[in-house]
Formats: structure tokens, C-alpha cells, sequence
């Protein structure tokens, strides 16, 4: 599971991990652990190379919601805000970032596992069974994060904001859509209910056409995006800018999802629907690109 912080992932995979009786890979978790160890002078948050040191001379155990770090149990110590603060230094550096995807990826080799990040279905496990990509809006994810915190809502939002276009441009690790990714906006959504849509995409009976069901995920938060990123523009304004042209890093990482050739079926599908001139216009380009590419 991917997607933008305050969208719920860890609670939601935690619980569909149970549900499912599988494994719970808590990737956030991970970072801050190290990140942690470093603080206490295991490693120089400022040089990468000490830090991958570190990490291979560390032992690393999480079983449940425990996390152990050299025999010593740390779960609350890596919530501490001092943690949250430095764990780009260990989330950033390409190395750094290479090493702990090479630990993820030895964890999850043995597969029966859910896990949670921003690149777990795009680089992490690219060829991963079943991969979601769950969001939802910047007011509710605020409004999460209010209710937990407290603070100032408007600067909440303002931070969000900041930390999802930080993340949608990183050089190693970016937040994207994955490709064959299924979409599902969390927003009006209580964790029982998301859980529960989960696991019919992964019964396979969520929708007579599975396909179909997923590509209209990605017209419908196609759609938000666009106004997400519009801020200070007029609706005329942003309905008159076409998705593919978009320079906004989460509305391109959308079209480029739909324009998958995974979904060439279903784009041809999608394109004979009674659609209004802008939308069938969208569709049918949605449709060229996705035919070049499966072409390419």
C-alpha cells in the first residue's frame, strides 16, 4: 500500500495484515528505528556511508507493533519528535534509502506479507500480487492530523501540502501511483470499510469487470487532483488544462498509471461510454498514449 501521509495506510494494512493472517511490514518504522539509533551516536545522520555501515552491523526485530533494535525494545522511542525530524536524513540518501530497500525486499522475499510505504509497489516490490494506492484529501488528511495532534488546522494543511510535494519530487523513492495500482480515496471512508474493499479486490468480486473497476479509480482521482493542484485558478482555468499536460507531479503519476497497457482493455471500454466532449476528449488520449505504449 502507497500513498500520501494521513491517508491511513499503516492502520488500514495493519488491520488488513490481520485480517488476512498474513505478515505486517510497518517500512516507516524502519526508518525511524535507525534514524533513532543514529541519534544516540550509533551513526552521523550527515554522512551516508556511516549510516549504511550501521545498518548492516544492526539487528532489527518487528513482530506485531513491537520494535526491537540490538535486543532493545524502542516502539515508543521512534515516535519521539526528535526521531520524526532527522528521518529524512536516513529516508533521503539514495544509499541509505538502497540499503533499507534491500532489507525490505529480503523480508518480503518469503512473500504472505502487507506492507505500507510511498514507494512499496514502485520500486520496492514492483511485482507485488495485489498493490493499492490509498489517498484522500488534503482537508480530511488535516482534519486526521488535527484530531491527533492539535495545532493550528490552516498550517496543517499548509505542511501536508509542502510534504506531499516533497515526496512526489524525491530523487530516490518519490510518491507515484503504481502501475496495475488500485485507487481508493480514504476521505469519507471509515478503516473497517476500507479494509473490507480491500479484501473484495483481492476476492476478486468487488465488480463484475475488475479492469474497468480500476480505471475508473484512476479518472476519479484524476479528477481531484486536478483541482488540488490548482490552487489560486479559476475552475474554467484548470478544466481547461488537459491531465497530460499537466506539470503537477501527482496528476502526471495518475495519467501515467492509466495509460498503462495493463489497461488498454478497458481505456477501449471506457472511450465508448456516453461521455460529455471534455472527458471523451481526456479518454481518448488516455487511450492513444496507453496503445504507443503497449506498441513500445
Amino acid at each position: 500500500m502507497d500513498g500520501p501521509a494521513g491517508a491511513g495506510k499503516s492502520t488500514v494494512a495493519r488491520e488488513t495484515a490481520r485480517r488476512l493472517e498474513l505478515r505486517f511490514l510497518d517500512t516507516g518504522a524502519m526508518y525511524r528505528a535507525f534514524t533513532w539509533k543514529a541519534l544516540q551516536g550509533g551513526g552521523d545522520l550527515a554522512n551516508p556511508e556511516t549510516l549504511v555501515a550501521m545498518i548492516r552491523a544492526s539487528k532489527l526485530g518487528m513482530e506485531d507493533d513491537k520494535v526491537t533494535l540490538d535486543g532493545r525494545d524502542i516502539t515508543r522511542e521512534i515516535r519521539e519528535d526528535e526521531v520524526t525530524r532527522n528521518s529524512r536524513h536516513v529516508a533521503d540518501p539514495p544509499e541509505v534509502r538502497a540499503e533499507l530497500v534491500r532489507l525490505q525486499q529480503e523480508i518480503g522475499r518469503e512473500g504472505g506479507l502487507v506492507t505500507e510505504g510511498r514507494d512499496q509497489g514502485t520500486v520496492v516490490f514492483p511485482d507485488a500480487e495485489y498493490k493499492f494506492y490509498l489517498d484522500a484529501s488534503i482537508e480530511v488528511r488535516a482534519w486526521r492530523r488535527y484530531t491527533q495532534v492539535g495545532g493550528d488546522m490552516p498550517q496543517i494543511k499548509r505542511e501536508i501540502a509542502e510534504r506531499d510535494d516533497r515526496d512526489r519530487r524525491r530523487p530516490v523513492g518519490a510518491l507515484r501511483v503504481p502501475a496495475k495500482a488500485i485507487m481508493i480515496d480514504t476521505s469519507e471512508m471509515t478503516v473497517p470499510q476500507v479494509c473490507e474493499r480491500i479484501l473484495k479486490w483481492v476476492a476478486g468480486t468487488i465488480a463484475a469487470d475488475l479492469d474497468l473497476e480500476r480505471v475508473a479509480g484512476y479518472w476519479a482521482h484524476l479528477k481531484r487532483a486536478q483541482f488540488e493542484s490548482g490552487a489560486g485558478r479559476s475552475i474554467i482555468e484548470l478544466l481547461a488544462q488537459p491531465p497530460w499536460e499537466s506539470k503537477d507531479a501527482h496528476v502526471r503519476s495518475i495519467w501515467e498509471a492509466l495509460t498503462h497497457p495493463v489497461n488498454l482493455r478497458a481505456l477501449e471500454l471506457w472511450v465508448r461510454r456516453d461521455l460529455d466532449a471534455v472527458a471523451k476528449e481526456s479518454a481518448s488520449k488516455a487511450l492513444e498514449e496507453c496503445r504507443a505504449r503497449a506498441r513500445a
